[in-house]
């Protein structure tokens, strides 16, 4: 991988969708771009992941102390929620419990409706 990034001062890397293997994945592209001496590297990480207690938050924040061990200088781009995973999400019922989302059973199909009627943002 580092000659595919020989001659690179600039590298996106976008956080790959293998859940469990991410680490190692996200590894090996910081010492390919490390030896390839890439100038800069920015990073598609999650939304305060230093201290997120999202099951992904546990490999964002891992893929970052890498990052900052490696040396290189580094972007952090911290996304939040991708709005397309709304729907996905409130086809099935959930609620917020101590910042964290669990299941609920035994809830009307159509509260996600309910839900989705009521405005989502109020300023």
């Amino acid at each position: 991988m580092a000659a595919a990034f020989q001659g690179v001062d600039k590298l996106l890397l976008i956080s790959s969708s293998e859940v469990g293997q991410r680490v190692a994945q996200h590894a090996a592209v910081i010492n390919a771009a490390k030896h390839a001496g890439v100038k800069l590297l920015a990073y598609t990480s999650l939304l305060h992941a230093d201290k997120s207690t999202l099951g992904l938050g546990d490999e964002h924040r891992a893929t970052e102390a890498l990052l900052r061990e490696s040396g290189l200088p580094v972007v952090l781009l911290r996304n939040g929620w991708y709005t397309e995973t709304t729907p996905q999400v409130l086809r099935h019922p959930w609620i917020m419990v101590h910042s964290s989302v669990q299941p609920v059973v035994g809830v009307s199909p159509q509260l996600p409706a309910k839900i989705m009627r009521k405005p989502l943002l109020r300023c």
